[in-house]
């Protein structure tokens, strides 16, 4: 019988918010907007806000932690976020999340914990500067039959900011048979998608508790149903 109590399982969300020159003005604002929305439901949704630990990035040419994955009871103000007038690299932003991950999975697992799959919430007008499919796939791809590739692979839920349509940010969705991509053009969008958002995350990635279930499964991408 597993020796795990729900304390004991953590939950490592990623936000991730575009802070290119694009970006600029009503954009990140609506972004930053969008990132709080989140924030709040996590913290009052009993479910998920005893589990889970929160990150902040941004990116632009480059990516830079704002704050590293922290405990929601931790969390008084949100850090500080400005466009740094840089192009939008998804490409640079999947590595350094490859590398952050590889870390704080390790951590968690070295400190004892159970972890849940994480996820990454990326938040961008999805006007991308760079070639980003191959560290987009270095991300996301794991063969279990073989052992290749990464075994920490995220949930990637891209959010469109200012923008009507997501259907052009499908692309970075993972699972892409599982993961839609959102749009959010307002502030009353923002309140809509994220509680549509979190109701994802919570019954896919964040299921109820169960002691007994095996917590950090890693599945093959083809076979989407064994994700956890």
């Amino acid at each position: 019988m597993s020796t795990h109590s729900r304390t004991d399982e953590v939950w490592p969300c990623y936000l991730v918010i575009d802070v290119s020159q694009s970006m600029k003005g009503y954009r990140l604002a609506l972004g930053l907007r969008t990132v709080s929305a989140i924030v709040n439901l996590l913290c009052t949704n009993p479910s998920v806000s005893d589990r889970c630990r929160i990150a902040l990035l941004q990116f632009s040419a480059r990516t830079r932690m704002v704050m590293p994955l922290s405990q929601m009871t931790a969390l008084r103000e949100m850090p500080e976020v400005s466009v740094d007038g840089g192009v939008t690299c998804f490409g640079e932003a999947f590595s350094f999340l490859r590398g952050q991950l590889t870390n704080d999975v390790q951590l968690l697992m070295m400190d004892g914990f159970c972890v849940r799959r994480p996820a990454v919430l990326l938040l961008t007008d999805g006007e991308a500067g760079d070639d980003w499919e191959g560290n987009f796939v270095r991300l996301t791809e794991y063969d279990s039959h073989l052992g290749h590739g990464f075994p920490w692979y995220p949930v990637v839920v891209p959010i469109g900011i200012g923008v009507d349509n997501a259907e052009e940010l499908r692309q970075l969705a993972f699972p892409p048979q599982r993961v839609r991509a959102f749009a959010i053009s307002s502030p009353e969008q923002a309140a809509d998608h994220v509680a549509s958002l979190l109701e994802f995350l919570t019954s896919t990635v964040v299921p109820p508790w169960n002691p007994d279930r095996s917590v950090l499964k890693i599945a093959h991408t083809s076979a989407p149903d064994d994700f956890v």
